[in-house]
């Protein structure tokens, strides 16, 4: 994907921002995913089919650079979703914002894994060992 992006040549059917973005985060590389969701976000920004969730892949990448602040103003400018909630909720919590930690706590919902794990991770950071385990608890039941 890097070398068809540095020669300029399309793929057929996709954009190959995403997948770079994509491959990039998940290869531990977040300055890159954040570069190709940057470049991604000026090119499709003007158009009708724009996805807002590409700021929200942008806050992941800031919030994992250790840039809270920056993280925090991309994702409140994402949509409104779970993963919006989970990232204000970790955000909150390493600026210290104890209100909003609160508040974005009731927004964490048990309906979803990703969300459940969130919270005790939440709690094993901050040493409240049982409550993170009656969380994943159930969980490995249900997934081992």
């Amino acid at each position: 994907m890097q070398f068809h992006k540095k020669q300029n040549i399309a793929l057929p059917k996709f954009d190959i921002l995403p997948w770079l973005g994509y491959c990039s985060f998940h290869l531990g590389d977040y300055e890159k995913a954040f570069k190709a969701y940057e470049e991604l976000v000026s090119k499709l920004k003007t158009q009708e089919k724009f996805d807002k969730k590409f700021y929200l892949y942008k806050s992941c990448c800031k919030y994992l650079l250790g840039q809270y602040k920056e993280a925090q103003e991309l994702a409140e400018s994402g949509p409104a979703c779970p993963l919006q909630s989970r990232l204000l909720f970790h955000i909150a919590d390493r600026l210290h914002e104890e209100n909003k930690v609160m508040s974005y706590h009731q927004n964490i919902q048990d309906r979803y894994v990703e969300d459940q794990l969130s919270l005790a991770a939440m709690h094993f950071q901050r040493n409240l060992i049982k409550e993170a385990t009656d969380i994943y608890k159930p969980i490995l039941v249900e997934d081992r």
